[in-house]
């Protein structure tokens, strides 16, 4: 299944046996964080309402923020909705000084002057990944099927980067979409392919998964989303993208 890391570290709280086993996009623009035109930073955040779906990639994304630019969080009027949609239509209906959300709702909030983006993912690498998850046991005792998956899911990659206007149109019939619109969506991340994914594997590189994880594993656990110390090294499974290196 797809999900995103974030998730990954909830069901490890839960002790469900999911592993990544791959990275299948990054985003890349596709999440920012949108605000009235007078917060010129995010230290301008300070005693201003935030709107974010708890518990979720936007969550992570603006507590990695603040943490990173020294801002205090009690110092936010943090609203907490369901998902980033809601997070959107709020701020959009003015209830809300700034909110984390997703496309469409960046672009939508941007027709107006009176708003400015003030951070997204196309600033910040390797924050909001979409990552393929298997559980351990199941790769363990059928590597071979999950082998034959990733091959021609990182066929599918290629043949989206070296036939880009052929595959857009395939996508937008499957999803039934207009193919603007799914143009404009594809444009907002980064579909990952092999080597992408070797290199995403790799603690050696300064944008890898396990940092990534442990990162959010720290943020959850200080903000009381899970209790435990968890760690990326169960949780990443890189036998199948080393396989597919060979």
């Amino acid at each position: 299944m797809a999900n995103t890391l974030d998730q990954l570290v909830i069901y490890s709280e839960n002790n469900v046996s999911a592993q990544v086993i791959a990275i299948a996009d990054e985003s890349k623009g596709a999440d920012g964080l949108v605000g009235k035109a007078d917060i010129q930073s995010l230290s301008d955040l300070e005693g201003r309402s935030v709107a974010y779906a708890q518990a979720t990639p936007s969550d992570f994304f603006l507590r990695y923020l603040l943490s990173e630019n020294g801002v205090d969080l009690s110092k936010i009027d943090l609203k907490p909705v369901a998902d980033p949609q809601i997070a959107g239509n709020i701020f959009i209906a003015g209830e809300a000084d700034a909110a984390v959300t997703f496309e469409p709702f960046l672009s939508q909030a941007l027709k107006s002057e009176e708003n400015r983006m003030i951070a997204s993912t196309k600033d910040f690498p390797m924050l909001i990944l979409d990552a393929i998850l298997a559980k351990r046991e199941k790769v363990r005792k059928n590597p071979l099927l999950y082998l034959k998956f990733l091959s021609a899911w990182f066929k599918s990659v290629d043949y989206y980067y070296s036939n880009r206007k052929d595959a857009l149109r395939i996508m937008a019939t499957g999803l039934n979409m207009d193919f603007k619109e799914t143009d404009e969506i594809l444009s907002t991340i980064k579909l990952k392919k092999l080597q992408d994914n070797i290199t995403s594997f790799d603690r050696n590189e300064n944008y890898n998964i396990h940092d990534l994880i442990n990162n959010v594993a720290d943020i959850w656990k200080a903000n009381g989303y899970v209790q435990q110390n968890i760690q990326s090294g169960p949780l990443v499974n890189s036998t199948l993208i080393n396989a597919l290196n060979q």
